[in-house]
């Protein structure tokens, strides 16, 4: 049986979810489920309101709470199942959607506009908490840097192990430097 969880994405203003993820399995906070995935996902973003060619880039900025959100999206949905929308239920406590999805942790991604010189359009942040029958346990609230630490996630740069060529040509292929032709710049 997998560990359940509910992830609820709010709009700018922090009041109304643009959309609720259930998450079939590995959905508790440290690594490697999903509070981790989430963190890989926020950490390098940041929220901008209007795209700046050369500056914004898909890996560096959402353009609003509505892009970040579907980057998640697109982020944690890799494969058949195991993720899946699930219907803003604005008037239903977030415990009981929490408990009618057999969830056992409950993710909340928000923007706090409490830290302007570091992120003048608002800072993604996020809220973990254990699922219980009558109520939410808080683990964490904050930034995605602050969910690291109390996670206690290994931040070490991973090692992309080189695979050797192989093949009728493989020799050829890691024997030879190629030398690209120089490129002229007309003034």
């Amino acid at each position: 049986m997998g560990t359940r969880s509910i992830t609820w994405i709010l709009e700018e203003h922090g009041k109304t979810p643009l959309c609720k993820l259930y998450r079939q399995m590995d959905g508790y906070p440290e690594e490697p489920g999903h509070g981790r995935d989430l963190y890989d996902i926020i950490m390098p973003r940041q929220i901008v309101y209007g795209i700046r060619l050369g500056e914004n880039t898909y890996e560096n900025a959402a353009n609003g709470m509505d892009c970040l959100a579907t980057t998640i999206i697109r982020e944690l949905k890799k494969d058949i199942g195991g993720g899946y929308l699930c219907p803003v239920q604005p008037r239903v406590s977030l415990v009981k959607q929490a408990n009618d999805a057999d969830a056992e942790y409950a993710y909340t991604v928000w923007l706090s506009f409490e830290f302007p010189t570091l992120a003048p359009h608002g800072m993604p942040c996020i809220r973990v908490d254990e699922v219980r029958s009558r109520y939410l346990k808080p683990l964490y609230s904050g930034t995605a840097a602050g969910m690291a630490k109390r996670f206690d996630y290994d931040l070490t740069p991973k090692q992309v192990p080189v695979q050797p060529v192989q093949g009728a040509g493989a020799s050829l292929a890691t024997s030879r430097v190629l030398r690209l032709p120089a490129v002229q710049h007309v003034v």
